[in-house]
């Protein structure tokens, strides 16, 4: 097997036209980012001169000068980049308030009015902005991905205003600091408007000296622009450079929890929500693990720690995996780290780099594509198809293997479908790792929730793929303890070797005192595993009951885990119209599938940690408003 440090040549994305005769030139670092702000520019050029239905795919590719097939490598699919590219316009907008602040001094006054200088001056004060963002508006309503993403701009603009106008420290009624951000926020949409259409109708910052004035008389304060003495330090932070995981980043993630923060929104101002959104444990911390800690804190377990993890945590992970797996584990095949994402960041980091490609099921949990594209290499999506009962199968493997492949990315059980591998599933995608020589990377945080009748095989049960096998997990869900951030990875020694290094670079060693906790733990079977596995499966059972077959509704039956899938295609609404409808008309936040990948266009992810009695009221509420949609139409 070879890591990340290999100097091996590293074949080209698809339909990389820079060519020279028939041999395609090496594959340079920078290439990929390159790329894909060349396809947001080319994006946001188009939209801004002739409106979203100008941005084809064509249109975009001949600017971009690249070919159609990498939007799709790079995006997804165009809707996908016309999204990314409207978050690029936001981002880039919003930034520069960012940046004002951060330049900015202590005191409240001068704070709020350097926010609100730096958004009604270029860059952010440009023509060319205000048409580029017409371009899309009209879009918005009809898009409910560029919907959410509009919401979510807002939303943290017009929250930053007011947490700048509650530290000023005035004594305000209650709701008053809402409503001031809302008028404050109106004002600055139109001078920005004004300023940006009409620049020829304005004297040299009269745009600001209006802003500020009218957001002063709003708040009853004076306001000063401080701009002008803290240029030069402004000029120089914006001649600094930042590295291009920003850039492969950005985009990622941010629409994707639209719902979930709306519902949050709603909750703060008092209107209550059902809440399915996330995958929060239904039960406390054992009592007994908290006790733990404290009781290794008290004799002073506070120091440094192993970069590795501590050594009774390694050996007690070594023996629990041995009993489990059937075979012996050494502790130098353990590393500790906090949590199973940052596990993951570490495995994928040791493993691949620029120009690699990471297969892995689609649809998938919503970090992952970052985690994949963070080491600069690309995520390769494999349809995990509901007639197979979303498990990964070899034969789809196996068409998106290409030169560049380097890691199958597994998840069993999963997130978000509930599926569990089977032996059988696993030893043929192992097959296709070891004919091709990859490593297989294992998330199996949900290994203790297994539903009744379901058998739990990992990698690791299998000899033959032992070496090329890394498993990640932690006490996240098992123990209802995911703020404590206390995972593992389970690997070769050579690879736990390679990890080491970055281990310590990161973390310097994990907490003692937790890993006393998480000792503790994982010596023993889990106290609360078997009761959350028995009400997640019955309330699985109540979703399905409540809805399959209702309204053109069907209920994926998970194996494991705490989320029900339900398809609403018959609705003929995305998941994510349908979501914002059913948040916004019956107070039910739930997940759209969408936010998984395109593998769940059309389904919602509904959470099962929440009491019977609400899934119940919420599976009510969800029919209701699938007859309607149905009705509608």
């Amino acid at each position: 097997m070879t890591s990340s440090d290999s100097a091996e040549k590293r074949a080209a994305p698809p339909g990389d036209i820079r060519q020279s005769g028939s041999e395609r030139r090496p594959y340079i670092r920078d290439t990929e980012e390159n790329r894909r702000e060349a396809l947001v520019a080319a994006t946001q050029s188009l939209v801004a001169e002739g409106g979203r239905p100008a941005a084809t795919v064509r249109a975009i590719a001949a600017r971009a000068g690249v070919t159609p097939g990498l939007i799709r490598h790079y995006f997804g699919s165009k809707e996908d980049l016309l999204r990314a590219a409207y978050v690029a316009l936001m981002d880039g907008m919003t930034n520069k308030g960012e940046e004002a602040l951060a330049a900015a001094g202590a005191v409240p006054a001068e704070r709020l009015a350097a926010f609100i200088a730096a958004t009604l001056r270029p860059p952010v004060l440009d023509p060319k902005a205000v048409g580029l963002w017409a371009g899309y508006l009209h879009q918005v309503q009809s898009d409910p991905g560029l919907l959410a993403q509009h919401e979510s701009s807002y939303l943290q603009f017009r929250n930053r205003l007011q947490q700048l106008i509650a530290d000023l420290g005035r004594p305000v009624a209650d709701g008053q600091l809402r409503q001031e951000a809302i008028a404050c926020n109106a004002v600055l949409d139109g001078l920005w408007l004004e300023g940006s259409v009409l620049p020829g109708h304005f004297a040299e910052n009269e745009v600001i000296r209006i802003g500020l004035r009218s957001v002063g008389a709003i708040l009853g304060v004076t306001l000063t622009d401080f701009t002008p003495r803290r240029q030069a330090a402004q000029t120089r932070r914006e001649m600094m450079r930042y590295s291009a995981v920003y850039e492969r980043l950005s985009g990622l993630g941010s629409a994707k929890w639209a719902v979930h923060r709306l519902a949050r929104e709603m909750a703060e101002e008092g209107i209550p929500v059902i809440e399915l959104t996330i995958g929060e444990p239904d039960s406390p911390t054992p009592p007994e693990l908290i006790e733990a800690a404290k009781s290794a804190m008290r004799p002073g377990r506070l120091g440094y720690s192993d970069g590795r993890g501590e050594p009774g945590l390694r050996a007690a992970l070594a023996k629990r995996y041995s009993e489990r797996r059937g075979r012996a584990i050494d502790p130098d095949q353990v590393i500790c780290l906090p949590g199973t994402q940052t596990c993951l960041y570490g495995i994928l980091r040791t493993l691949v780099e620029n120009g690699d490609e990471v297969l892995i099921g689609d649809p998938m949990y919503a970090t992952y594509e970052g985690l994949i594209r963070q080491t600069g290499a690309s995520p390769v999506p494999v349809a995990l198809r509901p007639e197979h009962g979303f498990r990964m199968r070899a034969a789809d493997l196996a068409a998106k293997i290409t030169p560049a492949t380097r890691v199958i990315f597994l998840n069993t059980p999963h997130n978000p479908t509930g599926a569990v591998l089977t032996r059988e599933d696993i030893a043929e995608i192992g097959a296709l790792a070891v004919k091709h020589d990859l490593w297989i990377v294992s998330d199996e945080v949900y290994e203790d929730l297994i539903f009744p009748g379901v058998t739990f095989t990992s990698p690791l049960d299998l000899p033959e793929l032992a070496e090329r096998t890394i498993c990640a997990a932690s006490i996240s869900k098992s123990h209802a303890a995911p703020g404590f951030r206390s995972g593992w990875v389970i690997g070769p020694q050579e690879f736990a070797a390679k990890l080491l290094p970055l281990s310590e670079i990161m973390l310097f060693g994990n907490q003692p005192f937790l890993a006393d906790m998480t000792e503790l733990a994982v010596s023993h079977p889990s106290p609360i595993a078997a009761g959350m596995v028995e009400r997640f499966s019955r309330r699985a059972d109540l979703v399905a009951t409540a809805l399959d077959g209702k309204a053109g509704l069907k209920v994926h039956r998970p194996e494991a885990g705490m989320f029900a899938l339900v398809d609403i295609r018959a609705t003929r609404l995305s998941g994510q119209e349908f979501a914002l409808g059913l948040l916004r008309e019956r107070h039910v936040a739930v997940m759209p599938g969408e936010s998984f990948g395109e593998g769940l266009a059309g389904w919602l992810r509904l959470s099962l940690t929440q009491p019977d009695e609400a899934i119940a009221e919420a599976c009510t509420q969800i029919l209701a408003h699938a007859q309607a949609q149905m009705a509608a139409a």
